[in-house]
């Protein structure tokens, strides 16, 4: 089980038959617009922006025990 509390990314793989593979969880990814984790936002259709908008709104709104 992974106890990361925040921003993180997790990567994954998949192969030519769909099958998924886990890499590695990152607590502290690059946030950097040219990056992958925003370039993938971007081609998902979330600009920078909002990106980072949605990333504080979320982080603001959670709780923690």
């Amino acid at each position: 089980m992974l106890t990361i509390d925040g921003y993180a990314r997790v990567d994954l793989r998949l192969t030519v038959n769909n099958e998924m593979y886990f890499i590695e969880a990152n607590p502290n990814p690059i946030l950097a617009a040219d990056e992958d984790f925003a370039q993938s936002a971007l081609k998902a259709g979330m600009p920078y922006p909002q990106l980072i908008h949605q990333i504080v709104r979320l982080g603001l709104k959670s709780t923690r025990d």
